[in-house]
């Protein structure tokens, strides 16, 4: 590209690609399970905006689930070639900090 092409607030960097199939498979797999993991941007507008307050407490929408999920399924941080880590869902981490604040008391 030629330098007038060029603002001055654009930055050009030199990239070596080197060759390794092993590399190349980590990055398209991450790649997929970004793409084919992450929330639709409706939906997750659609569920930053339902019967949100921004308070801690639980709802008693909430309170009234007794198969409320406590970990999350197909996260994006799970590995596959690695010992994957459980990881607790929003909802029930927001239940469990509230009870932790109306019932205990060091």
């Amino acid at each position: 590209m030629p330098d007038s092409l060029l603002s001055r607030f654009d930055l050009v960097f030199i990239i070596l690609d080197e060759k390794s199939a092993e590399k190349d498979k980590k990055i398209a797999d991450r790649v997929c399970r970004n793409h084919r993991l992450a929330p639709k941007v409706n939906e997750a507008f659609n569920r930053f905006n339902e019967e949100d307050d921004y308070i801690i407490h639980p709802s008693e929408h909430q309170n009234a689930k007794n198969d409320q999920i406590i970990f999350e399924k197909n996260s994006i941080y799970q590995q596959p070639d690695l010992k994957s880590k459980e990881i607790l869902e929003q909802n029930f981490l927001r239940r469990y900090i509230s009870h932790c604040k109306h019932n205990v008391h060091p």
